[in-house]
């Protein structure tokens, strides 16, 4: 069954790559950009506090501590040296972390990867290796999974645990030729 093709009233006949009032933006990370200097202190990424296992208020991310965020998980990849247009595995549930993880692969020329635990370790493995993943972005849950089939994913250089103090990381020899830091 084929179906015509559904175009915006405001553009009918061709594709728009730009927005007509604003020229400038012409990707996804040129909106985030722009967001983020237009509206610093606006609402962005919510999560829900839980306390006693009670969910509670909203706790806010603004999109000017985004873009901070960004720029951090960025440079810090670099300078750890993870190369441009190296893959990035994102081995998380639906959190912020992970669009903030996302904007900093657009922002430094990085190829997000994402990584679905769902899909069991042996996908995980199939994906990290077929992709080439350098780097992988993980909630504190998931080094000692990663951890337990290291050996056999010989691309992975970086692993960082986000949420968890520096103290309680899984340590590596230094011959495993890869480091576990938190964020």
């Amino acid at each position: 069954m084929s179906s015509n093709v559904l175009r915006s009233a405001r553009s009918p006949l061709k594709l728009v790559s730009r927005f007509s009032d604003h020229f400038e933006i012409g990707t996804l990370h040129d909106n985030f950009v722009y967001a983020a200097e237009t509206f610093q202190d606006y609402k962005y990424l919510g999560t829900r506090v839980r306390v006693d296992g009670t969910i509670g208020e909203y706790k806010w991310m603004t999109y000017g501590e985004a873009a901070t965020a960004r720029s951090a998980i960025g440079s810090g990849l670099w300078n750890h040296g993870i190369q441009s247009e190296s893959c990035v595995g994102l081995y998380f549930i639906n959190r912020p972390e992970w669009l903030i993880v996302d904007h900093a692969c657009s922002a430094y020329s990085y190829i997000s990867v994402p990584l679905y635990d769902t899909l069991g370790p042996d996908a995980v493995k199939y994906i990290v290796n077929h992709a080439d993943i350098q780097a992988i972005f993980c909630v504190p849950s998931t080094p000692n999974t990663l951890l337990s089939f290291l050996s056999e994913i010989s691309s992975v250089r970086l692993i960082v645990v986000v949420g968890r103090v520096c103290e309680h990381l899984p340590s590596l020899p230094s011959t495993s030729g890869v480091e576990v830091i938190s964020y």
